[in-house]
């Protein structure tokens, strides 16, 4: 029976918390309508000066100008003009204003109060060329002669404003909300071609091997959308039609590139067009400008970059041939670019208003990358992925107690905004919102994003935006409401308890938390709205236990009766919903004999999601490790990838949780269950789905035995290290000396030649340090970063999650109980800037993984050592030869 009333109480309480939300640093009385800017770059010293010209509409009478440039940016001059006369412009040494460094706002108080009506802002500034690959930045790529072999490096330059990084290159309105227009216009070498966002409008020299390019006026849009690369790349054309007019297509690759890149121009054009046209369709509404680029940018910290008319990825995905791009890193390419293309409609055309609603844009892309690439490839099911690389992550990041909601309350400060990028936008906004199209039916999703675009297209939307357009056309609405807010409004996920008696089931939620504070755990202001989902077996057979698609769970309790008979049940068919579900042992048992038969009733995705119910019951004690160990063991006769895919992140956790000599054992547990597919897949197809196979076997393999043995630096890679030492730092690359050792003193003599001998982005060198070694000697890795610490937050302290992610991977890894806590104070004396967030979530992993230790550790060594798995040298011999 289920308890609907409680819904008006959820409902209400969200409500509550949804009013009370306020943000931004600027005057809600002052809009940006468009901008006038120019800049012209020097490549010799890595300077810049600029002007600009900001039409303002200034709606109420105002005491006060705020706008946003940040403490690099030389601001010469400032005037206000009205739109027939302007001002003298008036020196900022000596206007009495006020600039808050740390929000990188400057506030001038005006004489006289500026009454209703339409201004321009004009300015002067100059800056530096960062060499941080964010803002305005600088960046190169290393051609090598053919026949003479020299090597030559070839600069460049490139933007990534986003989230906030505009106001670090000219002074701007640097605020989602702030939608205006933007006619660019660059002073460049002549021998460097241009691109923004727009086509150009007319290029002049302007004498002294200079020219000047100005670009036609771009829609309006949100200022970390403007970008522009100056470069010495060509490019393929391709003309698509569309119901609002011709689109030119665009793929940019370097000069010197390979002769042969006519294929893999191609190729980046197809998906370009296909894609393009897909979303044109399904969201009704004809991509707007004229034009679409694809620029691969060297060194890129991100994965992809939407600006509108022009999507940036890094150089060597750009120039990845399609014959070449194998297995996994295929899907990826594939979904990198279709992300990209929807952010067009999604972020693009409709904007969140404020970063709090990130998710809308970064969840909605990552869910409908998935969706556009499995429409119009049919070598593969692409919905696969997003179990693997949006439902699981979401559920992995949403275990933690240090985990936040969906839909942040509190984003103000730049380093929240920039944590704000991170899982649980991407991956469980996405997670939710397929949770969403389950419910609705994708028919009536479709038609609730239509209608969504079509309301807010050019101008911004909230979560509350959202719902209405989804919800106020279907019945049921407010309990689809009621569901959307459990899941977007509050952190982690919930714990569904089954009982079975007969044919009655008696479903129980509260909380899931992976944490060593139980107490938490008993905060029953946690509630969610669950769409269930349910199947029976009976016999081995599938038995139709719902007249419907789905049962929606409101209450805390929730009994169902059925008509028909069974004897297994299973919930969250495919893992379709966000929870947990832990079964009664004898229904569990039921299920792994179900997955254990040669012609499973469980589909493959099925038997991935019991994987994953499996460990995250293990993980809060709920069943002992030695039983999910031992269930898991179905896993020998598993063909598909998707749960050896799900199942490896927990592995690789429960790996890194084990003292040294356990994980000996642990190795042995792995590799009996590996050796039966490792001899299978090498004698059976080619498909895209059987290559994706054969990799993740491979990586158990290679885990398994790089674990096993003790790396060691060779002769040749000392060789190479000092090589390192004495090239230029354009010539420097940090991939070079990343070499396979688990041995302390070199780790440390590694890491520390890093930050003595940087490369030309130190900031990607010791980031991949921390990363790569953590593993192998976390000790040894902290040592190097907090020797070093002033290095690491100089280069690193500003760039968005990345830092975090490197962070929390050092941390996490942590074994020692005194190191964790040295590394607790450490970071009360010195903030990690953006990488806040990492430091707390790797506190909290590395607290766990050492009390699972203590309260796990026996259970397992007594499963493993009882099962044999601990002679892993003869095993793992035994394997290699396979």
């Amino acid at each position: 029976m289920i308890r609907v009333f409680s819904v008006s109480c959820i409902v209400l309480s969200f409500l509550m918390t949804l009013s009370s939300f306020q943000h931004g640093d600027l005057s809600p009385h002052i809009s940006p309508l468009s901008y006038h800017l120019l800049i012209d770059t020097d490549f010799t010293t890595w300077t810049y000066t600029g002007s600009v010209n900001i039409s303002v509409q200034v709606s109420a009478e105002v005491s006060e100008i705020r706008i946003h440039v940040a403490e690099c940016v030389a601001m010469e001059t400032l005037a206000l003009c009205s739109t027939s006369r302007c001002l003298s412009p008036v020196s900022l040494l000596e206007t009495p204003s006020r600039h808050n460094t740390a929000r990188d706002l400057l506030v001038i108080p005006l004489t006289t109060p500026l009454l209703p009506g339409n201004y321009v802002i004009s300015s002067r500034f100059s800056g530096v060329v960062s060499s941080n690959l964010v803002g305005f930045f600088r960046t190169g790529y290393e051609v090598t002669h053919p026949y003479s072999g020299t090597k030559t490096y070839v600069n460049m330059t490139a933007t990534h404003l986003s989230p906030d990084k505009a106001r670090t290159v000219f002074p701007c309105f640097d605020e989602p909300h702030f939608r205006a227009t933007f006619s660019l216009t660059l002073v460049h070498p002549a021998d460097l071609t241009v691109t923004s966002n727009m086509p150009v409008e007319e290029a002049v020299s302007v004498g002294g091997g200079r020219t000047l390019t100005k670009f036609q006026t771009t829609p309006s849009m949100s200022t970390y959308l403007l970008a522009w690369v100056q470069h010495s790349f060509v490019y393929g054309p391709r003309t698509v039609v569309t119901a609002a007019g011709e689109v030119r297509l665009r793929h940019f690759i370097p000069r010197e590139s390979d002769r042969n890149m006519s294929a893999t121009v191609r190729d980046k054009l197809d998906l370009l067009q296909d894609y393009l046209e897909f979303y044109n369709e399904f969201f009704d509404i004809p991509y707007p400008l004229p034009k679409l680029d694809l620029i691969g940018i060297p060194d890129y910290l991100f994965g992809g970059m939407e600006h509108w008319g022009m999507i940036t990825i890094g150089l060597e995905a750009a120039v990845s041939k399609d014959y070449m791009r194998f297995g996994g890193y295929e899907v990826h390419f594939r979904n990198l670019i279709a992300h990209e293309v929807a952010h067009m409609w999604f972020g693009n055309l409709v904007t969140m208003e404020w970063w709090n609603d990130i998710w809308l844009k970064e969840g909605m892309a990552s869910l409908l990358s998935y969706t556009c690439t499995d429409a119009i490839f049919q070598d593969i099911d692409m919905t696969n992925f997003h179990m693997l690389n949006n439902w699981h992550p979401a559920m992995l990041a949403d275990q933690k107690l240090s985990s936040h909601p969906v839909r942040l309350l509190d984003v103000d400060s730049n380093q929240e905004i920039t944590q704000s990028f991170n899982s649980i936008a991407y991956a469980k906004g996405a997670t939710v919102l397929a949770m969403l199209r389950h419910v609705l039916g994708k028919d009536v999703f479709q038609y609730g994003l239509n209608r969504f675009l079509d309301t807010y297209q050019y101008s911004t939307a909230t979560y509350p935006d959202l719902v209405a357009s989804m919800t106020t056309h279907v019945k049921d609405g407010n309990l689809i409401k009621a569901f959307m807010d459990s899941y977007i409004l509050q952190k982690n996920y919930p714990l569904i308890s089954v009982e079975i008696t007969s044919n009655k089931i008696r479903l129980t939620q509260s909380r899931y938390a992976k944490t060593t504070n139980k107490t938490q755990l008993n905060d029953n202001s946690y509630h969610w709205v669950v769409p269930i989902t349910i199947t029976g077996f009976k016999n081995n057979k599938p038995v139709d236990l719902l007249t419907s698609d789905y049962t929606m769970m409101t209450g805390r309790n929730m009994v169902l009766q059925f008509d028909k008979t069974f004897d297994t049940i299973k919930l969250n068919l495919e893992g379709n919903m966000m929870f947990v579900t832990h079964y009664p042992l004898n229904n569990l048992n039921r299920l792994i004999d179900l997955a254990n038969e040669a012609e499973s009733p469980l589909s493959h995705k099925d038997r991935g999601h019991l994987v994953c119910d499996i460990f995250h019951s293990a993980s809060i004690n709920l069943i002992p490790y030695s039983v999910a160990l031992e269930a898991v063991k179905f896993l020998r006769k598993e063909e598909h990838f998707l749960p050896w895919g799900l199942a490896g992140q927990y592995f690789g956790d429960l790996a890194s949780m084990l003292d040294a000599s356990l994980s000996v054992c642990f190795l042995g547990y792995l590799s009996h269950l590996i050796k039966p597919q490792l001899g299978h897949i090498m004698s059976t197809g080619i498909s895209l789905e059987h290559q994706i196979m054969v990799e993740t076997m491979l990586n158990y393999e290679k885990f398994v035995t790089k674990k096993g043995q003790d790396q060691s630096m060779k002769k040749k890679d000392w060789s190479k290290l000092k090589e390192y030492k004495s090239l230029s730092e354009n010539e420097r690359s940090p991939a070079s000396i990343l070499f396979e050792t688990s041995k302390p003193s070199q780790i440390e003599k590694i890491g520390n030649t890093l930050v003595k001998f940087p490369c030309s982005h130190p900031s990607q060198a010791i980031l991949d340090f921390l990363e790569f070694y953590s593993s192998a000697s976390p000790a040894t890795v902290w040592k190097v970063y907090r020797d070093n610490f002033e290095v690491y937050n100089e280069k690193c302290g500003k760039i968005q999650f990345v830092y975090a992610k490197a962070l929390r991977a050092m941390i996490s890894a942590q074994r020692d109980l005194k190191i964790v806590e040295e590394i607790e104070r450490f970071f009360v004396t010195h903030p990690a800037g953006s990488g806040g967030l990492g430091v707390e979530e790797g506190l909290e992993a590395a607290r766990f993984k050492i009390r699972f230790r203590e309260e796990s550790g026996t259970d397992i060594r007594d499963y493993l050592e009882g099962q044999g798995y601990c002679e892993v040298e003869d095993v793992i011999a035994d394997m290699v030869s396979v």
